[in-house]
C-alpha cells in the first residue's frame, strides 16, 4: 500500500499524519471507494490517465497495475501542476517511460515550463494531441474543478462517457 500525502495548511488528515502518527503506529484503512482502478478487460485499449496534485496517486496505481497485468495498448499519463515544483515522481515516471515502450509520461504546468515539462493547459494539449481519444479508457483524478471540467471537455471532444472514470479529491480542513 502506497499513500501520497500532500501537507495542506489546516488539513485534518495531513496534519494528523505529520504531527501525531508514528512509524510503528497501527492504523486501519477502509476503501478504496473511488471509481479509478485498472480493469484488464481489454488490454489493447488505449489508457489516458490525467491528474493534478496527489491525484497522481490512483493513476500511479492504475499504471503499475496495468504494467503488472501486461497491458499492451498505449498508456499516456498527464500529471499537472502550477509549476514544476508542484509535480512529484517525475524521475521515476520518466525512467518507466524509457523502459516501457507503450507508456508515455507528460508532465504539464501552467507556468515555468522547461524543455521536458509542457507549459500549456493540460486540456488543450490532450484534446489536440491524442489521436485515439475517442477509443480510450480515461481516468481523471485530482481537484474537483479539474475533474468536472475535463470530463465535460473530453466528452465534447468525442470520448465516450462510459469510458471516463473520475475521482475528485476534496481536502478536509479544520
Amino acid at each position: 500500500l502506497e499513500l501520497h500525502i500532500r501537507l495542506i495548511p489546516n488539513g485534518t488528515m495531513s496534519l494528523w499524519i505529520k504531527n501525531s502518527l508514528k512509524n510503528d503506529d497501527c492504523i486501519s484503512i477502509k476503501g478504496p471507494f473511488g471509481h479509478c482502478s485498472y480493469s484488464a478487460t481489454n488490454n489493447e485499449q488505449p489508457l489516458l490517465l490525467m491528474g493534478t496534485g496527489t491525484g497522481l496517486a490512483p493513476l500511479y496505481g492504475i499504471l503499475k497495475d496495468a504494467m503488472l497485468q501486461k497491458h499492451r495498448g498505449p498508456i499516456v499519463l498527464f500529471h499537472g501542476g502550477k509549476t514544476p515544483s508542484s509535480l512529484y515522481l517525475t524521475e521515476e515516471l520518466r525512467e518507466l517511460s524509457k523502459e516501457k515502450p507503450q507508456f508515455q509520461y507528460r508532465p504539464c504546468v501552467l507556468s515555468e515550463g522547461t524543455n521536458d515539462i509542457i507549459e500549456i493547459p493540460m486540456d488543450h494539449y490532450v484534446i489536440n494531441n491524442i489521436p485515439w481519444l475517442k477509443s480510450a479508457r480515461i481516468y481523471l483524478c485530482g481537484d474537483p474543478s479539474f475533474v468536472t471540467s475535463m470530463r465535460k471537455k473530453l466528452f465534447i471532444a468525442g470520448a465516450s462517457s462510459k469510458e471516463i472514470y473520475a475521482d475528485a479529491f476534496l481536502p478536509s480542513i479544520r
